[in-house]
């Protein structure tokens, strides 16, 4: 299944800004085996939404995912620990810039 999804935050700048949008593949709930580091990932975070991160690494003892922002005051894997990866919706293929 394939999501189009509007970046709405800063947390992602430079690679992605509000208005940008991404093209998702959606990852089969609770499956990391394939997810790389460096893939940019779309989940749900209580308290959050939706957010759109970048893949740091996998935990090897319980599979969950250390995620990071790129600007630096995004609220990622620092501020609320590692996701579960239940919690993701899917991968990034594609980026569609707005004009600038």
């Amino acid at each position: 299944m394939i999501r189009v999804m509007r970046i709405t935050g800063r947390s992602m700048e430079p690679e992605l800004y509000a208005g940008d949008f991404v093209v998702v593949r959606k990852v089969p709930c609770g499956v990391s085996s394939r997810l790389r580091p460096g893939d940019l990932l779309v989940f749900y975070q209580p308290g959050y939404g939706l957010l759109v991160k970048r893949l740091e690494s996998i935990q090897p003892t319980d599979r969950r995912l250390v995620v990071a922002g790129l600007h630096p005051d995004s609220a990622d894997s620092r501020t609320f620990g590692p996701v579960d990866p239940e919690r993701v919706i899917g991968r990034v293929l594609w980026r569609i810039h707005k004009p600038r």
